[in-house]
């Protein structure tokens, strides 16, 4: 488990001459891949005159947030809430249900968590759902929580990481906001659940406020609208299917 954050430093990020170094050492001992975290050739690298993996690759606030850390987070949270008795499993699907969602979260409001919800360690749902619940949470369910509760701070600090990391602007200031909202959310989050194991994704957020330096807003290149185009082609393979 990573110890440290990004930005104490401890991590040397990656270079192109690093890495293509790296890949040339693998070609010759691929018993290093593991040490370096590099296994061969990127195909793109190889194939595009004006690309390279290591400064190609913007981050996916789709899969690292909306459908990664905020369902795992949120399971962990609430069943942390209800164990403290401020509210059951049954008040909270019910609050969810009878809430006047509006807009687009009318269509993408979230669906009842299930009762065996924190033993598989998330609620599941999809990005849109789960965006929608973090958003509108402290208005369903927030009036039941005492206030200074940690694992509702640990909630809140992260619906100030998506909604920054979702920005279609920025400018100095809010992009070093949102590095301080990471750390003050890793630190909480280890404090007040020490045996949680952080995900991959949880450092991939640490490098946010670089890769909007680098991208611009990450909601201009995360995965979204190409999720969702799949309804449209599982609509033709169900029609298909039903021809046949």
């Amino acid at each position: 488990m990573q110890a440290m954050e990004v930005n104490s430093g401890a991590f040397e990020p990656r270079t192109i001459d690093t890495h293509n170094q790296q890949v040339q050492e693998v070609k010759q001992d691929p018993t290093v891949a593991k040490r370096y975290g590099v296994k061969k050739a990127c195909v793109l690298t190889d194939g595009l005159e004006h690309f390279h993996v290591v400064r190609g690759y913007p981050p996916d606030i789709l899969h690292d947030l909306l459908e990664g850390i905020v369902p795992v987070e949120l399971s962990l949270c609430i069943s942390d809430m209800i164990s403290k008795k401020y509210f059951t499993i049954e008040t909270l699907n019910h609050a969810m249900k009878t809430f006047e969602y509006a807009f687009h979260d009318k269509t993408d409001q979230p669906q009842p968590i299930a009762q065996g919800f924190s033993t598989k360690g998330t609620i599941g749902g999809n990005g849109h759902e789960n965006w929608a619940l973090l958003r509108q949470l402290p208005l369903i369910i927030g009036h039941k929580v005492p206030e200074g509760d940690n694992a509702w701070n640990i909630l809140l600090l992260l619906k100030y990481i998506v909604e920054l990391a979702v920005a279609t602007k920025h400018t100095e200031e809010s992009v070093h906001f949102l590095d301080c909202k990471v750390t003050e959310h890793r630190d909480l989050l280890q404090t007040t659940f020490p045996d949680f194991r952080l995900q991959p994704k949880h450092h991939h957020i640490e490098h946010y406020s670089e890769m909007i330096k680098a991208f611009g807003p990450l909601s201009d290149v995360w995965a979204m609208r190409f999720e969702g185009k799949h309804k449209f082609f599982k609509l033709q393979k169900c029609s298909s299917y039903i021809g046949c």
